[in-house]
């Protein structure tokens, strides 16, 4: 988990850094390189609750359902970050630095899960 979250991050800041430097559309595969996985991962729980609420909460248990407020939270950042970054090769810069800041919180999130909560 700890070289994912590095790698997350790494792509993170050098989408920033290209798009720093009008290298745009490289920076919008990186940032959408590192939004993609966690987008996928936050919603698998999501479509699990829709589909099956019963089968859910048997297998994880009541206290499951307190950490799908933030899975939302993650999924729609991410889902937001892979938009603007998209969106932001037709229109302004403004767009990608929406998106790849929406992506922020996402990022540090991963980073301390993996270092300093120890839970992987």
């Amino acid at each position: 988990m700890k070289a994912i979250s590095l790698v997350l991050v790494a792509l993170w800041l050098s989408a920033g850094l290209l798009a720093w430097r009008k290298r745009r559309g490289l920076a919008v595969a990186l940032l959408a390189l590192s939004a993609a996985p966690i987008f996928v991962l936050a919603l698998l729980p999501l479509v699990r609750i829709v589909v099956d609420r019963e089968q859910y909460v048997d297998q994880l248990g009541e206290a499951a359902l307190a950490d799908l407020p933030s899975t939302a939270a993650v999924c729609g950042l991410s889902l937001l970050a892979i938009l603007a970054a998209i969106a932001s090769l037709r229109r302004s810069g403004k767009l990608f630095a929406a998106g790849w800041l929406a992506l922020a919180p996402v990022v540090v999130f991963v980073f301390y899960l993996a270092f300093v909560f120890r839970i992987f």
